[in-house]
């Protein structure tokens, strides 16, 4: 037993949680193998069962503010009485704490059933059909329909669109494979989102902020959304491009995706809402975790407009 699986143990001793020694050791293994921030396990604190999401010691300042900023998000949505019970919204005892003797932060949810509907590293889902597209889609724009008095995310999160956006796309040119940078001109993609920007009238809104495959849980009966840390107020065609991305080697999940996004908003326009400039970028954060040819063969087809 290495000293840090010795400090969370401790930890969790001194916090009362309850935990399997098997279902840590399987956590544990797997943060350390694809190096994670967070350690995910199903646990028992004060006679409840649920999920811990445990940040790992000696971790950046910036991972602690997206886990508070994770919690802020599931009190504030859980004590919403009308909103959408097809989102999952944590529960009003969901905890966020640093205790006198250790400097580990948690955050403790309610228990899903269901399954996720994909790889969190590939953005590959094989488990959505129209009926739950069409959920989570709702699930979205009721989510974008809070009252932004209510929806407050934390500090580090109060960026607008555009500053967001350029940051995605500075990092993108700055980690991409030069494959990437042979098909994506960076200079020209920032030169349209600040145009984009300046003349867009999209109000920010609440958006998830990191809807991957293995943020969405579906249990046949709802769907939920879960893992809010990267939560903020931004345009909503973030989050629907994002969904778009988890088809992208799904031709007919994507046209059944984009159909339902017609009918939801009028005069629906993939240029004028910033969807296909958000879709470039997720799409680039895809390939840049896991390359694949046939994903630059999507990449350069939907960065045919900018030419």
């Amino acid at each position: 037993m290495d000293k840090l699986t010795k400090e969370i143990i401790n930890f969790f001793d001194k916090e009362k949680i309850e935990y399997s020694a098997r279902k840590l050791s399987e956590a544990y293994n797997y943060v350390i193998r694809n190096n994670r921030p967070f350690l995910t396990i199903p646990a028992k604190l004060k006679n409840r069962e649920g999920i811990l999401k445990l940040l790992l010691p000696n971790q950046q300042e910036h991972f602690k503010k997206t886990l508070l900023n994770e919690n802020k998000s599931y009190k504030i949505l859980s004590g919403l009485v009308n909103f959408n019970p097809k989102i999952y919204a944590g529960s009003p005892e969901s905890i966020c704490t640093s205790t006198k003797t250790s400097d580990l932060t948690y955050i403790f949810r309610e228990k899903i059933i269901g399954k996720a509907a994909g790889n969190a590293f590939d953005y590959k889902t094989n488990s959505l059909n129209k009926k739950s597209v069409e959920k989570i889609v709702n699930t979205l724009i009721k989510f974008s329909e809070i009252d932004q008095g209510n929806f407050k995310p934390a500090e580090y999160f109060k960026k607008s669109q555009k500053t967001w956006s350029l940051k995605i796309l500075k990092n993108l040119e700055k980690d991409s494979s030069l494959k990437i940078k042979q098909i994506m001109d960076f200079e020209r993609l920032i030169k349209f989102s600040t145009i984009f920007f300046h003349k867009s009238k999209i109000k920010d809104v609440p958006i998830h902020g990191d809807l991957i495959p293995g943020n969405i849980i579906d249990n046949k009966d709802k769907v939920f959304l879960i893992d809010f840390e990267k939560t903020y107020s931004g345009s909503p065609f973030y989050d629907f491009a994002s969904l778009y991305a988890c088809f992208w080697n799904d031709s007919k999940m994507q046209n059944i995706c984009y159909e339902i996004l017609k009918r939801k908003f009028n005069n629906f326009d993939r240029q004028k809402t910033g969807f296909d400039f958000y879709l470039i970028c997720h799409l680039a954060i895809i390939y840049n975790k896991k390359p694949k040819e046939k994903l630059l063969d999507v990449i350069r087809k939907e960065t045919e407009w900018l030419n």
